[in-house]
């Protein structure tokens, strides 16, 4: 499948199959160069071990709390 990459707004064509991302060399922007960003993308598509519940130190907690964690470290 045709597509572009969600980086940076230059707009470089993609070819993603299944689970692989590929420079699309037809594409006029990028013919089929990646940048790092572009030419890692793939590896952001597994998301099982992405963190789904907010943490702080180390234990789960809730969205306020957290917030109001993060809002504490700022302060």
């Amino acid at each position: 499948m045709n597509t572009t990459c969600p980086y940076c707004g230059v707009g470089c064509g993609l070819i993603a199959g299944e689970g692989t991302i590929a420079g699309d060399p037809a594409h006029p922007a990028n013919r089929g160069r990646l940048c790092v960003k572009g030419a890692k993308l793939a590896a952001t598509l597994d998301d099982r071990e992405r963190l789904r519940t907010p943490m702080v130190g180390g234990r789960e907690t809730s969205w306020s709390a957290a917030l109001d964690a993060a809002a504490d470290g700022f302060a």
